[in-house]
């Protein structure tokens, strides 16, 4: 049961449902701005990057540094792969819908993203 919270921990950081930046994540430090401390406690839509997700869980729970780096590469390779899975995904609706139904079928997706992220939320704005 010992990697359990960690997978919930993705699970619920990840519901925001947008892609987010894979691209050498910096080293651990503070947030810069404003917008990374929001992102970091999900009051705004895009996702967190591995770098906030694994700071999160080192605040959270106390990681040693040798658990730092290893919960860096696991929260990397698991955005990596659901981009991925996003990615196909759309390609594959995209392939078999027409112009006007995927359009719909987007912003139906980002409706039913931003009403998730409210219930998760509490309607806080962003």
């Amino acid at each position: 049961m010992k990697h359990a919270a960690p997978g919930i921990m993705f699970a619920a950081l990840l519901s925001l449902g947008t892609t987010a930046s894979l691209a050498g994540d910096p080293p651990a430090a503070p947030p810069a701005d404003e917008h990374a401390v929001h992102r970091m406690h999900g009051h705004a839509r895009t996702p967190p990057t591995a770098e906030e997700m694994t700071r999160h869980m080192q605040e959270e729970l106390g990681l040693s540094p040798e658990q730092v780096e290893k919960v860096r590469a696991i929260c990397e390779q698991h955005l990596a792969q659901m981009e991925k899975i996003r990615s196909d995904h759309d390609k594959a609706m995209k392939d078999v819908l027409s112009a006007e139904q995927y359009e719909k079928f987007r912003k139906s997706r980002e409706e039913h993203e931003a009403k998730m992220h409210e219930l998760h939320h509490g309607g806080h704005p962003h």
